[in-house]
């Protein structure tokens, strides 16, 4: 697969720093995860040590996926998701994952869960949202302003319509609709998000 999102190093968890290793980037086909595991020499009953090496673009998902619980194939799984992201989509799945850390801090939710995160991959391929090159309030007013957006606006002329303060209303606009401003523009989200289904922990069959 061409587009990498994760690149994972494997071992035995019993003796992690020894000859029988494996890198591997995600997403992997099923026979390239089994290659893997092969190199490992994994037993039954011997448990897989996994590290994230490198997050490629996604480096704001380190903080959330360094500890968490997750198997092999649950990460593939998830890369697989993120993968499938173009541009624009990456750009809403950074600011829903923004909401989604503002909104565990509101309400005292909790970490970031492997769900929480296919669930804003899953999210970002919908039309639940608008991308808005903005990088500050006062670009996202000018946009607003300049788009039709504000009817009682229409009919200023020129000089009137640059007096005015897009910073302030920009910043009022976005505390209304609860956007949020990512590394590539402005993400709002204006229906629900939709759930991503189960995936198994285990590896699919060789």
């Amino acid at each position: 697969m061409d587009k990498k999102i994760f690149q994972v190093y494997l071992a035995k968890a019993d003796v992690p720093n020894n000859d029988a290793y494996a890198t591997l980037d995600l997403p992997a086909s099923p026979w390239e995860l089994w290659d893997a595991i092969e190199k490992v020499r994994l037993r039954d009953g011997e448990e897989l040590y996994m590290e994230i090496e490198d997050y490629y673009d996604f480096s704001c998902l380190a903080p959330h996926l360094d500890g968490l619980e997750i198997s092999l194939n649950e990460l593939n799984d998830l890369a697989a998701l993120l993968s499938a992201l173009d541009e624009i989509q990456k750009v809403a799945f950074d600011g829903f994952l923004r909401m989604e850390v503002q909104h565990k801090v509101d309400t005292n939710g909790g970490v970031i869960t492997l769900q929480d995160l296919r669930d804003l991959a899953v999210s970002a391929k919908t039309d639940c949202y608008h991308v808005v090159e903005a990088a500050d309030d006062a670009q996202l007013g000018r946009f607003y302003a300049e788009n039709g957006f504000m009817e009682e606006l229409d009919g200023l002329s020129d000089d009137v319509f640059e007096m005015l303060d897009f910073g302030k209303i920009g910043k009022a606009l976005r505390t209304g609709e609860n956007g949020t401003f990512t590394r590539s523009g402005y993400v709002v989200k204006h229906s629900e998000l939709v759930t991503a289904p189960p995936c198994a922990k285990e590896l699919p069959e060789k």
